[in-house]
């Protein structure tokens, strides 16, 4: 069975894979892909070249249209948050070879930010700023390859935008976005774009009509739609493994709040996302 794909900005292939789902029967259930993509995200500072293998399998079904992007980061786990310069130099050596390669399709830097569901006051305030410390260095490593950054944040919106702002960074993109329409008001006029997963779905009646306001309040050409996966699939599929082939549910709720088709809203995003990772320019 052939699915058509929608653009998913965000996804953990590797991860997927960990948690059973066979990549390469993934790939070839996509193999009429003419448009749209999907990024592969990075977590940990040295998995870029573990993930870069999908292409590989990319190319054994979709020879002529290479629709699959990487990003490049580290996930504010306490390993590295451990020690902050070494993880992060750590992750420059990876990122090296890449960078020197033609059409390795790596388009940004993350994920990368704050997590203050697990990583609370009570680790002390040492651990907390060294949490800070390897947002503000990944930031920093974005802005000197003039890469695009994905920005995990949980929970403390107020410490995310101070570091972004600090930064003086602009080309962000705040993934899974678990906030509400003043804190979207607040990155949207910083410049970030915005990006919408599986749990905008979920909830009751008054919590979904949260989430429509929110969907309407973001500007269309600031808005992303992602899975995570294999992360918060999507209603009616909470609970499962998720992966991109899920993700229309995503797209039709948001869609249908929008007063849009799937596939009007899926040219908008398509069109956000190439120009944010500038996917163009790098399959020259």
């Amino acid at each position: 069975m052939v699915n058509r794909m929608f653009t998913d900005t965000h996804c953990h292939l590797l991860t997927m894979e960990r948690a059973g789902i066979n990549i390469d029967d993934f790939f070839g259930s996509l193999s009429d892909v003419k448009d749209g993509f999907l990024v592969d995200i990075g977590t940990r500072p040295d998995d870029l070249n573990n993930r870069m293998r999908f292409s590989e399998t990319v190319k054994k079904y979709s020879p002529d249209f290479d629709y699959l992007y990487f990003s490049a980061g580290i996930w504010p786990d306490d390993e590295y948050i451990a020690n902050p310069a070494q993880s992060v130099e750590t992750l420059k050596n990876c990122i090296k070879p890449a960078l020197e390669q033609k059409n390795t399709h790596l388009c940004a830097i993350g994920e990368c930010g704050v997590d203050r569901h697990y990583n609370t006051s009570d680790k002390g305030q040492a651990f907390l700023h060294n949490e800070d410390e390897l947002f503000a260095a990944q930031i920093e490593l974005a802005r000197q390859l003039n890469l695009p950054l994905i920005v995990h944040s949980r929970d403390d919106f107020d410490c995310t935008y101070r570091i972004l702002k600090n930064s003086g960074w602009e080309k962000v993109v705040i993934h899974c976005f678990s906030y509400g329409t003043k804190e979207a008001g607040a990155f949207l006029d910083a410049g970030y774009y915005i990006s919408l997963c599986g749990s905008i779905t979920f909830g009751g009646k008054s919590r979904q009509e949260e989430s429509r306001k929110l969907i309407n309040y973001i500007p269309r050409d600031r808005l992303f739609v992602e899975t995570d996966s294999p992360y918060m699939a999507p209603v009616p599929c909470r609970g499962k493994t998720n992966t991109p082939l899920l993700i229309s549910h995503t797209y039709d709720f948001i869609a249908s709040a929008m007063g849009i088709s799937a596939q009007e809203l899926n040219l908008a995003v398509t069109a956000n996302a190439n120009d944010f990772f500038k996917t163009n320019s790098l399959n020259m």
